[in-house]
């Protein structure tokens, strides 16, 4: 079975963010995830879960050089989760999605947001590597179809995207994978 990366997403991980959310008076999620379908789990937890599709919204504006632009009114979302749609967003544009999860997000509101390791094998114990980063920051995976792009995110890059935010945890997995989860700031 060809796992992807984020399918690993340790579950402490997720449940610790919605541990957080579960203290915040606004329980609405937003899932921005791509292809990731986390909405049962936060749903079982009690969570009021809204879904876009990120592969049109969020992949295909980007793609046809539209902003990255979610149609929700401004801070609208007590959480947001983005499990790797950034890893598959240019570079470039991914500073975009980051305003917006700010935007939706309600003051003091949470999000947590995945990127792809710098590094997979093919299989537990395989000592044939998965995947390669190239001089570009791109990470490709090996497929038995060929190879899929992914963007691979240095911390520095990370912290600079969600910098209008406060950072409350940014780790790294045993296989490169981070995860973020950061709040947003409350009105001044």
């Amino acid at each position: 079975m060809d796992k992807n990366w984020y399918a690993d997403l340790p579950k402490e991980a997720l449940e610790a963010f919605l541990t957080l959310l579960a203290k915040r008076p606004e329980a609405s999620l937003l899932d921005l995830s791509a292809g990731y379908d986390l909405i049962s789990i936060a749903a079982g937890r009690g969570f009021s879960v809204a879904s876009i599709d990120c592969a049109r919204e969020v992949l295909g504006a980007a793609r046809e050089g539209e902003a990255i632009r979610l149609n929700l009114e401004d801070a609208s979302f007590g959480g947001v989760l983005c499990v790797g749609t950034f890893s598959l967003l240019p570079r470039t544009r991914a500073p975009e999605l980051a305003a917006e999860i700010n935007r939706v997000l309600t003051p003091g509101g949470l999000a947590f947001a995945s990127f792809a390791p710098a590094w997979e094998r093919l299989s537990i114990g395989s000592r044939e590597p998965r995947s390669e980063v190239l001089r570009s920051g791109l990470l490709y995976r090996r497929r038995s179809a060929g190879s899929a792009p992914l963007v691979v995110y240095q911390t520095r890059e990370i912290e600079e995207m969600f910098r209008p935010m406060k950072i409350v945890s940014l780790v790294t997995q045993m296989n490169g994978a981070r995860r973020l989860t950061a709040r947003r700031k409350e009105a001044a």
